[in-house]
């Protein structure tokens, strides 16, 4: 069906009044609010900190560790990631910049409508400084002549004090037990065979509790006279191999099979070992090697060492501990997949408890200044591309994965090459998070943090890494609350000006050009009512630059009606009819009108793009009212001149 001209006017006058009521209901003070998929969000106009003060914020960026020309760019980075931050809790119009007094470089927060400063700087959060230190290296340390001279003379006379008081004991001049208490003796407790100790236990495991070895061992800390105490046995250790069969679903699994395929191959794999009659450790190692899904499976064949219980994860550990040596396990299931378990052996783990009596030495160590014993290194948090929440696949314990740019990378690699079998820290906040030991280089760009986390902590560390880690460590010196600048006095003045104001060029249009005043006046209500809805809907901040741009765009929206209602009265003069002025009336003034607005939306655009939060405040407001007002213009007032044009009284009123 061809839709007629009457057809057209009245589909575009049920269209104008679906949006004026949609207008009204959104800019009610206690209109509808927005259900997302987050919760409900609150649609209300948003005030700038010049019209509902807030609360300001300023932080001093500690520089100190910066080369001086990186410095500005350095505190600029804080300013991009607090502002980063700041936005994604949806604080409207936040003003963050940096300043420098003498030679301290300080970050400004404004908050508007934020009047808890407890709020603020939680809002804000302790955005973590995450730094990658090595270790001082005591070799690298060149002593003076004077202090090697002290550390040589310190040692020998503690050595020789060691070997004399072993020898008074030896001989029963004295007993252990009172050179112990005149020389503030200390228990170590149990040690076993693989703790910090373990040349102690090997020392000890031949004498009969209560005995004293008969010479000074000489370890890191100095010169020690050890006496064995007691002994006791504690849980079993197990010595195992296995083979892990991952896949889709299954954690930190790359694999492709599905879950029932998976678990055919375990079964089968087992099958294939029990009808074997090659060696059974050889035979497994094999079959490790060729299957397991295990990252680590082609440097060890599928090899966990030694283990106690509380080192694997529960599914796995319940099953080898009770397993006889040599035995092969039924498929046991894990969150990481299917695995195969083969025992090798198992022993008691025997501990020994020491008395010892310590002549301590110096060495290198003894000069390092142990109030910082590591050294920056260049990678730091700003390298950092992403963070993310990973599960050890052995233990299942959370950690906490790292990914680098390219730069963060690089570095990386050759922080770990020049550390291989050396500590490298990974400091959060300027505490030790992580400090493991490098066994060989790592050029993935990739790293892990482990730290004891709960999934919770795992996950919330992640997510402050990748809201922004600050390139510089930051100090809030200062917090207060701030009034609106305008004043309240001042912004109910400034209302009443703009209502009166308004009214004026109301009245003046109705009187100077009668029913197409009347009609420009609808049109306006009906521009203030979309705007308004817009400010609320995005949201746009009003502030006074804000406000600013909204008044103009209603000037502009008045100055168009005025081209159009001049140009219908000249087609009036050219004895034209009413709606034939109009329809030629309007196409005249429009290209006046475009080409007016189209280099003021430029100017907006470029307002908007490389402005400051105010000055985009007011590109955005004026923007949007120019864009509303052509509408309103082109289309409102149209179809509402349209309307009238069939009046018979009309046409009197346009002069």
């Amino acid at each position: 069906m061809k839709m007629t001209k009457r057809l057209k006017r009245n589909l575009s006058l049920a269209g104008i009044f679906l949006l004026v009521v949609l207008a009204v209901l959104i800019d009610l003070p206690n209109g509808p609010d927005i259900k997302t998929k987050d919760g409900i969000s609150e649609i209300k106009l948003h005030l700038g900190l010049d019209f509902q003060g807030g609360t300001h914020l300023t932080y001093q960026a500690d520089v100190s560790n910066i080369e001086t020309a990186d410095r500005s760019n350095a505190v600029e980075g804080v300013r991009d990631v607090l502002e980063r931050r700041i936005n994604a809790f949806g604080v409207s119009e936040p003003v963050v910049q940096t300043s420098k007094v003498d030679s301290n470089y300080r970050v400004l927060v404004e908050l508007p409508g934020i009047t808890n400063i407890t709020e603020a700087t939680e809002m804000i959060g302790e955005t973590p400084l995450l730094e990658f230190k090595e270790q001082v290296d005591p070799e690298a340390i060149e002593l003076t002549e004077e202090q090697k001279k002290e550390m040589s003379d310190f040692n020998l006379e503690s050595k020789n004090n060691a070997e004399n008081l072993i020898s008074k004991i030896n001989s029963d001049s004295i007993s252990f037990d009172e050179a112990f208490s005149e020389n503030e003796g200390s228990d170590l407790e149990f040690i076993s065979e693989t703790g910090p100790y373990a040349d102690f236990y090997s020392s000890l495991s031949n004498l009969k509790n209560g005995e004293v070895l008969d010479t000074v061992v000489e370890n890191q800390e100095g010169y020690n006279i050890l006496k064995r105490v007691d002994d006791r046995n504690t849980e079993k250790q197990v010595e195992a191999y296995h083979i892990l069969i991952a896949y889709k679903d299954a954690l930190r699994s790359e694999a492709t099979r599905s879950k029932n395929e998976a678990l055919e191959l375990a079964k089968n794999l087992r099958s294939d070992f029990l009808l074997s009659s090659r060696d059974r450790e050889d035979y497994f190692k094999e079959l490790a090697t060729s299957n397991s899904n295990d990252p680590s499976v082609t440097s060890n064949s599928g090899y966990l060492g030694w283990f106690a219980k509380g080192d694997m994860v529960p599914e796995f550990e319940d099953v080898v501990f009770d397993m006889a040596n040599s035995d092969v396990s039924d498929v046991v299931e894990t969150d990481f997949g299917y695995h195969i378990i083969y025992k090798k052996d198992e022993k008691p783990l025997s501990e020994i408890k020491v008395s010892r009596i310590l002549f301590e030495k110096k060495t290198k160590y003894d000069y390092i200044n142990y109030s910082d014993p590591w050294i920056n290194t260049q990678l730091s948090g700003k390298n950092l591309d992403g963070a993310s929440v990973n599960f050890d696949q052995m233990t299942g314990e959370p950690n906490v994965s790292l990914d680098f740019d390219s730069e963060g990378g690089d570095l990386f690699a050759d922080i770990t090459e020049r550390n291989v079998g050396k500590q490298v820290a990974i400091f959060l906040d300027g505490t030790v998070i992580s400090a493991p030991r490098v066994d060989e280089p790592i050029t993935s760009g990739s790293a892990v943090i482990n730290g004891a986390f709960t999934v919770s902590e795992a996950k919330l560390l992640a997510m402050r890494l990748n809201s922004g880690a600050l390139p510089v460590p930051i100090t809030l010196i200062s917090q207060k609350n701030i009034g609106p600048t305008l004043g309240e006095i001042s912004v109910e003045k400034s209302i009443k000006a703009f209502i009166f104001g308004i009214l004026a060029v109301a009245l003046f249009m109705i009187i100077f050009y009668k029913i197409p005043g009347v009609i420009a006046n609808l049109s306006l209500l009906f521009y203030a009512l979309i705007v308004l809805a817009f400010y609320k809907m995005i949201p746009v901040t009003l502030t006074l630059a804000g406000a600013t741009g909204f008044i103009l765009s209603i000037g502009m929206a008045v100055d168009a009606n005025v081209l159009i209602f001049e140009r219908v009265r000249e087609e009036l003069r050219n004895k034209r009819t009413l709606k034939d002025s109009i329809d030629i009336g309007f196409k005249r003034a429009w290209t006046s009108i475009r080409d007016g607005n189209i280099s003021t939306l430029i100017t907006c655009f470029v307002l908007y793009a490389f402005g400051t939060s105010i000055v985009k405040g007011f590109g955005l407001t004026l923007g949007l009212g120019v864009l509303v007002s052509m509408f309103t213009s082109y289309v409102v007032t149209k179809l509402l001149l349209q309307l009238v044009s069939n009046l018979k009284i009309s046409k009197k009123l346009w002069h």
